[in-house]
């Protein structure tokens, strides 16, 4: 089943500690999925344990803009591998793989032994409507720049070069967008951001009855029994100003 229309989405769990490594792997592709296909998986057991996958490697247009954004000679990593396992891990996860590949490569694995020992926070909504359990997940400026402010420095500088909407809450249409990094930074990666896309799988311990994204266009939605897969286009998530809501309902 594949939805195309709808009003939010996400996955199941509570708490804004346990899921930040999501939120965290999510503003990474944002960041350097630019001209590639980024992919997050989160499975969650029935023990309330969990499993993070995130897998992304830019483009060579993305890297070299970034490096001169850095005015970087061309060595330099983005990505430092101990601020990276010292984030995931005051987060309550234990990194049992990370590769780091060029200079925004990431692969890695995550695991959290119970979810639901963090407390609820504002970007993070569950609720029981009958027999179902419905998960909502706000993307909005203010809190991408909370969760900005909790990366590693040198990772987040990254995110100016963007000049985000999402990031920075200045309105400005998708067209406009591309228009300003075309401007910016070339044709080259204009084209990159424009049919650049992340996806997002969530996988339960129970089957998912429905799953949904707004604004409608952001992207698209395929359900799959237990799992549902979310495909947001970059161009469009970067460019809204206003909030991104991703939400799953599933069997309780």
């Amino acid at each position: 089943m594949i939805q195309k229309n709808g009003i939010c989405t996400a996955s199941a769990a509570a708490g804004h500690r346990y899921f930040f490594p999501v939120l965290c792997a999510m503003l990474y592709a944002c960041i350097f999925s630019a001209g590639c296909t980024a992919r997050a998986a989160l499975c969650i057991n029935a023990d309330n344990s969990a499993v993070l996958e995130f897998k992304t490697r830019g483009g060579k247009t993305l890297e070299d803009t970034a490096a001169a954004f850095a005015g970087d000679s061309g060595t330099t990593v983005v990505l430092d591998e101990k601020a990276m396992r010292n984030t995931f891990e005051a987060a309550g996860f234990t990194l049992t793989e990370l590769t780091l590949a060029g200079k925004t490569g990431i692969e890695l694995k995550a695991h959290l032994s119970d979810i639901y020992k963090s407390a609820a926070a504002d970007m993070l909504k569950t609720e029981t409507i009958g027999k179902e359990e419905k998960l909502t997940l706000t993307f909005s400026p203010a809190y991408m720049q909370a969760l900005i402010g909790l990366l590693p420095q040198e990772t987040a500088e990254y995110t100016e070069f963007l000049m985000a909407p999402l990031f920075t809450g200045e309105r400005m249409s998708t067209d406009e967008y591309a228009e300003l990094i075309g401007s910016m930074y070339g044709k080259a990666m204009r084209a990159d951001l424009e049919t650049a896309f992340f996806n997002f799988d969530v996988s339960l311990s129970s089957a998912v009855t429905r799953a949904e994204i707004f604004p409608s266009d952001a992207g698209v939605v395929r359900i799959d029994g237990e799992k549902a897969e979310f495909q947001l286009f970059l161009n469009k998530f970067l460019s809204n100003s206003d909030k991104i809501k991703i939400c799953i309902w599933r069997k309780t």
